[in-house]
């Protein structure tokens, strides 16, 4: 199922279940942060939510994601002949973030805060 797919299943079945995938997919990051056959899946979800303008409700979540990130050498995602986001949607990179050459200034204020607190540290 490609991205575009997945979309328009989640159009049908309204943000609410795409928040609730994301919650559920980041209670457990160390099962498919590193592998990006599981991510080209997950991702996508994030990306919905974020069209929809709810990012302030998957906050907890983010951080369990981007955290993990940290810890572990995420996958790259693959992009899909013409798919293109802005290195602005963090979740699609977090290969970059564990490899800490994500750029920190695109973060949100809420991630930025423990990604240049990790830099410091290293």
């Amino acid at each position: 199922m490609g991205y575009l797919d997945l979309y328009r299943a989640f159009e049908e079945e309204g943000v609410e279940k795409a928040i609730e995938g994301w919650k559920l997919f980041a209670d457990m990051p160390e099962v498919w942060i590193a592998c990006h056959y599981d991510s080209e899946v997950i991702l996508p979800i994030r990306e919905f939510i974020a069209r929809k303008g709810v990012d302030d409700r998957v906050k907890q979540e983010d951080i369990a994601v981007f955290k993990k990130a940290l810890e572990v050498k995420a996958d790259p995602y693959y992009f899909e002949e013409g798919e293109e986001y802005p290195l602005s949607h963090w979740w699609f990179y977090l290969d970059r973030i564990s490899e800490r050459t994500y750029p920190a200034e695109l973060l949100p204020e809420y991630l930025s805060e423990i990604y240049l607190k990790v830099l410091h540290e290293s």
